[in-house]
């Protein structure tokens, strides 16, 4: 595996860039079916429930959000290769931000709507490998698995 994205890399920008951009889209698909085929089930009221200060991790919420926001800055080195960087980076920083927000809000917000096995919030009871347990909520193994193979594809 390490030799064919080598590979990738010998070949050049170009591909490199094609072949992000289909891994992106490999890993976004299975959200954009989890989003619309559960939001019939999402209640309101599930969205409403807000824990109490010392029910949050706060160590645990920042690493991950610091984790998230990682890599923004590493844009700047492709800059010889675009033409008006001036212009297109930010245009690109700002769709990028929407898409990536999208990306996390809207599985969540259906997620977290969705009632758990007891009839109540689910969100309590999450673990790691959760998303991979509301596409099979949404749409069997078939979008589990897919979710397991974005979640892997998404730290090459």
């Amino acid at each position: 595996f390490s030799l064919l994205l080598s590979w990738l890399n010998y070949r050049g920008l170009n591909v490199v860039g094609w072949a992000s951009f289909g891994l992106a889209i490999f890993t976004i698909l299975p959200f954009v079916y989890i989003v619309p085929a559960g939001l019939p089930e999402v209640e309101v009221s599930n969205l409403l429930i807000v824990p109490k200060f010392s029910e949050i991790r706060w160590q645990k919420y920042l690493n991950v959000l610091f984790w998230n926001l990682n890599y923004w800055d590493s844009a700047s080195t492709l800059a010889g290769e675009v033409r008006n960087p001036r212009k297109v980076f930010p245009q690109a920083l700002l769709i990028t931000m929407v898409l990536v927000m999208a990306s996390y809000i809207l599985p969540l917000f259906v997620g977290v709507g969705m009632r758990g096995k007891d009839g109540g919030s689910g969100w309590r009871s999450w673990h790691s490998g959760s998303l991979a347990l509301l596409g099979e909520k949404t749409g069997g193994m078939v979008v589990k698995s897919w979710v397991v193979c974005a979640a892997a594809v998404s730290n090459v």
